[in-house]
């Protein structure tokens, strides 16, 4: 990996991180339900904004963009299947440790 891709990963971390605090508080409280409703409407909209058009006719390409969102769709849960453990750990960590502590 060149120091230009290494860097362009650092920013997006950043930029992922800082929006995360921006959106936790909305998220914050709400039930399970609410919670996923919103992420699942989130998650369609960004692969909605996601199409491939024909150069010459600007015509939607359907398979060519169907293709590119199931490919995004499985990086995107392959992530958050790789975020779970890490996640996991620092929201029970308090909770037990508080527990322990008792």
């Amino acid at each position: 990996m060149t120091d230009d891709e290494e860097a362009a990963i650092a920013e997006w971390s950043r930029a992922s991180l800082d929006l995360m605090e921006q959106l936790r508080p909305f998220l914050a409280g709400k039930g399970a339900e609410v919670q996923s409703a919103a992420l699942a409407d989130l998650t369609s909209m960004w692969l909605a904004g996601m199409f491939l058009t024909d150069k010459d006719t600007g015509e939607l390409k359907r398979r060519a963009t169907d293709r590119m969102r199931a490919h995004a769709l499985k990086v995107f849960v392959k992530s958050v299947l790789e975020l779970i453990p890490v996640n996991e750990e620092l929201i029970t960590k308090p909770i037990f440790d508080r527990q322990r502590a008792q």
